[in-house]
């Protein structure tokens, strides 16, 4: 077994052990840890969330860059900062959760999601 593949056994252990979520970006599919570390409040509502994901390994998310589109848990979120951490196994970044857009559904009704809530409208 080679060491990248060691890594990957071992992050996805850790990752499962942690509370990690399913990440994809592309082809590439792992694991990681997803955080919600601060919140902007204004007058009681909440204007944006900080959002950083932990423990990816770089042997296959390395090339992440300002701007990529990841799949974690489900929801679409935009790269902000990727940092490669510790002794360069694993990479964190911070992350923008982007809208979802809305379905047409065949019953004719549609589909939003707003703030990762799903609505059903007929």
């Amino acid at each position: 077994m080679s060491w990248a593949s060691r890594q990957n056994l071992l992050a996805r252990a850790v990752n499962r052990n942690l509370g990690g979520v399913p990440v994809i970006w592309g082809a590439i599919s792992g694991e990681g840890i997803l955080e919600s570390n601060a919140e902007l409040v204004s007058n009681g509502n909440v204007i944006s969330v900080e959002y950083v994901l932990n423990n990816l390994p770089t042997a296959d998310f390395g090339a992440l860059k300002y701007g990529d589109t990841l799949r974690v848990d489900g929801l679409l979120y935009a790269v902000r900062e990727p940092m490669v951490v510790g002794d360069g196994r694993f990479m964190m970044t911070s992350l923008e959760l982007l809208p979802m857009p809305s379905l047409l559904l065949e019953t004719g009704g549609f589909l939003l999601l707003e703030n990762n809530a799903l609505l059903l409208l007929e």
